[in-house]
């Protein structure tokens, strides 16, 4: 059975591998890989901030294969999700994202998620949809649909 923990400072490298994996560079929207210092000053800070929450999903075997972020800002919280390489296309997305949601509810009930996602990044667009997360296609960046849910 798929299982939820919170991000702790194990997890930096793992976190930084699959954030610099070619396909999850691709879809981001810097649009580069990020240097080890840049992530260990982001990192740390996202894991003392009261409005950052990362979850990790362990599959049933206990590996770690993504990661769901929430950074809350007002009533809303913006959520970023990527599943490592080895486990993409088997569904894991979802089911991760709506563990995560579920959790992070718990904690901030009157919430609105909302994904931004560039508009060519189909698996995103398809996976905030099986979720029930509602298009809005007139975002204010140009090639970029946004998500509410």
């Amino acid at each position: 059975m798929t299982r939820l923990r919170v991000a702790k400072s194990e997890d930096i490298e793992l976190l930084l591998a699959w954030a610099n994996d070619p396909g999850v560079v691709r879809s981001s929207f810097r649009g580069r890989t990020i240097t080890e210092d840049e992530h260990e000053l982001w990192f740390t800070g996202a894991l003392h901030s009261d409005c950052v929450k990362i979850y990790i999903g362990i599959s049933e075997h206990g590996v770690p294969f993504g990661q769901v972020r929430f950074e809350k800002v007002n009533k809303s919280a913006m959520v970023d999700i990527s599943i490592c390489v080895t486990s993409r296309g088997n569904g894991f997305g979802r089911t991760l994202l709506m563990m995560a949601m579920d959790a992070y509810k718990s904690v901030y009930e009157d919430i609105t998620f909302v994904a931004d996602v560039k508009l060519e990044n189909l698996p995103s667009r398809r996976l905030f949809l099986s979720a029930g997360y509602t298009e809005y296609l007139g975002s204010s960046r140009s090639g970029v649909v946004t998500y509410k849910r």
